[in-house]
């Protein structure tokens, strides 16, 4: 069996108005789109550039810490479907 992990804020209700069409096929993939908002005046493109920019050897990343508090989000949009 297959760990799941719970999204903090995820809910499993039903959207409003939604209604059973038949049983869930449980080998059926289905893919989902994540895009993330990030904060307004963060110049994320000139940081990309300067670090590709820079030679192999003195090419200094990013940690996720410091991405996140340079970019950080603002907004999340989900997307799903079937990809069948």
């Amino acid at each position: 069996m297959k760990k799941r992990i719970a999204l903090p804020g995820g809910s499993r209700r039903p959207l409003a108005g939604a209604k059973v069409v038949g049983a869930v096929d449980s080998d059926q993939r289905i893919e989902i789109t994540i895009q993330i908002g990030r904060r307004a005046g963060c110049d994320l493109e000139a940081t990309v550039n300067n670090i590709a920019s820079q030679r192999l050897a003195d090419c200094k990343y990013l940690t996720r810490a410091e991405l996140a508090s340079q970019a950080g989000h603002t907004s999340i949009l989900l997307h799903w479907g079937d990809s069948s």
